[in-house]
């Protein structure tokens, strides 16, 4: 699976930022902030799309099926995907739904973190809720502003945007 060299060295100091903070996992939901540290952004409105990163392991980008191979085609992680649209039962994949389809992702991935950095700024209230039902115990901790400390300085993939 491809990987953009920025986004890639964007990564890479997230999983710096991880380690220093002493975190045992990320969690992102931002759809700005997936884009920054993996490449992928979809074109839907809404569909939920969430980065997930246990110290130690790939990284791994949940979202929708009909955004599989575009999320394949820019990350370079573990792309694990849900039923975001099926015609005879659901036309949106609300973000209730979306952290429902999570947990058992949630279970097996990030199992025994317990400190978990995330993008509280937009973290959904319902994958907050998927993660207290499904962890034992952990804490969030808010690295919205780190995220937004490093997005200050830009990399060359980013100028050529600008």
């Amino acid at each position: 699976m491809p990987w953009g060299e920025g986004p890639f060295l964007r990564f890479s100091r997230l999983m710096k930022l991880a380690e220093s903070k002493g975190l045992d996992g990320v969690v992102l939901s931002g759809k700005k902030e997936v884009y920054y540290f993996t490449g992928f952004l979809s074109g839907r409105l809404i569909l939920p799309t969430y980065l997930f990163y246990r110290v130690g392991k790939e990284p791994v980008l949940f979202t929708g099926t009909t955004d599989k191979k575009q999320a394949e085609a820019s990350f370079g992680g573990e792309v694990v995907t849900y039923d975001n649209y099926k015609l005879d039962s659901r036309i949106v994949a609300y973000p209730g739904f979306v952290a429902e389809e999570a947990k058992a992702l949630i279970r097996e991935y990030m199992s025994n973190a317990k400190k978990i950095g995330a993008d509280g700024w937009n973290l959904p209230h319902s994958l907050f809720l998927s993660m207290k039902n499904t962890l034992d115990e952990f804490r969030i901790i808010d690295i919205s502003e780190d995220i937004l400390y490093m997005r200050t300085v830009k990399d060359p993939d980013e100028l050529e945007l600008i």
